[in-house]
């Protein structure tokens, strides 16, 4: 089986796809299958690109340019072809995200050698996600993106809420349900916890710093917090700046009168992001929107419990007892956080031992490498139809 990923990028600054994207694509060339991913790369601005692991795929980049914040990739089209024209074995098109000059050039590429074209939308699809500059959306929407979406042979969504929110744009589109993986830290490899007798702890925010994430409605939870809760504890938010929103969160924290006690800290290096989880004691991402929310898995398996809000598909931490699933205004993030806060050691440090074993069950990378490779045979045709689609 050959199977081509596309993506307009992987830049280290584009956060979890990127990660997710690279690592989906060593898990299936772990598993055998032939893997190229083809990729968007801005020379002028791409520092860091995250690479899949080079004996398991071949990667193929492709320069990009900007006009403005429009991208365009004039070479992909070439690229796919070429690749698909040499291909001797059944083949199929695996495009990751919305709305960029790659994801029509993928489609085209597929449709012109008549070979499957399944899509990611990486939450693309998600209410919060369509009205956030909804103009400029509803364009393409109409020029191209409902047509390509609806003729994808299949859509990957990570979530039930996912899956739900396609379905509702596209009743007849078989939505495959694959979650997101992480890679899980050995328990040799985790830093020694926290002593019980250190008082106060690190509350930890790592993602973009985009208007989703709902920091504004965080930091005013957290100074709602009462003062004999507070005492001793940080926030800490990490995370690339996107589009100028890190300024607004600063000068919020200024606002509020919040800077003894909340720190922006700016991107985590790949290389730096264990130690920035081990560090901390309970780990929050406020969204308004996630399609997953990897950071949540991979804070899950570090050790940490987690605060998310329903905004996100994470209402398994409560039933598992690793965490909390609220509301996402003020006032319920900062009840969430005095009960976090609140907690004793041995009360967090179960709740994230709770929280280990179920991102170990849930979101190992062979695991979801083998779902994604049984929605290829059965697309392929050699194969039976899995459990987790849904027409």
């Amino acid at each position: 089986m050959r199977v081509i990923h596309t993506v307009s990028g992987i830049a280290e600054s584009s956060g979890g796809p990127s990660r997710a994207i690279a690592n989906l694509c060593s898990s299936i060339g772990r598993l055998g299958g032939t893997v190229n991913l083809v990729a968007g790369v801005d020379r002028s601005n791409d520092d860091r690109l995250i690479r899949p692991d080079e004996n398991s795929v071949n990667l193929q980049l492709v320069d990009a340019h900007h006009f403005g914040r429009v991208q365009f990739c004039p070479g992909f089209s070439r690229t796919l072809i070429r690749i698909l024209d040499e291909q001797t074995q059944p083949a199929l098109i695996h495009d990751h995200g919305l709305w960029t000059h790659a994801n029509v050039a993928a489609w085209r590429a597929a449709r012109s050698r008549r070979v499957p074209y399944v899509l990611c939308p990486h939450g693309m699809l998600e209410p919060w996600a369509l009205e956030y500059k909804a103009r400029k959306k509803k364009l393409a929407w109409l020029l191209y993106q409902q047509r390509i979406i609806a003729s994808a042979a299949a859509v990957v969504a990570t979530s039930e809420q996912e899956c739900e929110n396609v379905k509702r744009l596209f009743p007849k589109l078989p939505v495959a349900i694959i979650p997101i993986g992480v890679d899980l830290p050995v328990a040799a490899d985790l830093l020694p916890a926290r002593s019980p007798a250190s008082r106060g702890g690190t509350v930890l925010f790592m993602s973009r710093i985009h208007p989703v994430k709902n920091l504004p409605g965080l930091l005013a939870a957290w100074r709602m917090l009462p003062p004999e809760v507070a005492a001793g504890w940080r926030l800490v938010i990490a995370g690339p700046d996107e589009a100028g929103h890190g300024q607004e969160v600063v000068a919020l924290v200024r606002q509020l009168g919040l800077q003894g006690s909340v720190e922006l800290i700016g991107p985590v290096r790949e290389g730096s992001k264990a130690t920035a989880y081990q560090s901390a004691d309970v780990f929050v991402l406020p969204s308004f929107s996630e399609n997953f929310g990897v950071v949540v898995a991979e804070a899950l398996a570090h050790g940490l419990p987690v605060i998310a809000t329903t905004g996100t598909p994470w209402q398994e931490l409560p039933r598992r007892g690793c965490g909390w699933w609220v509301g996402s205004d003020p006032e319920s993030l900062a009840g969430a956080l005095v009960q976090a806060m609140g907690s004793s050691f041995e009360q967090r440090r179960a709740m994230g031992e709770v929280g280990r074993a179920y991102a170990q069950e849930q979101f190992s990378w062979e695991g979801i490498g083998v779902s994604t490779m049984a929605l290829y045979e059965w697309l392929i045709g050699g194969g039976q139809r899995p459990d987790f689609i849904f027409d």
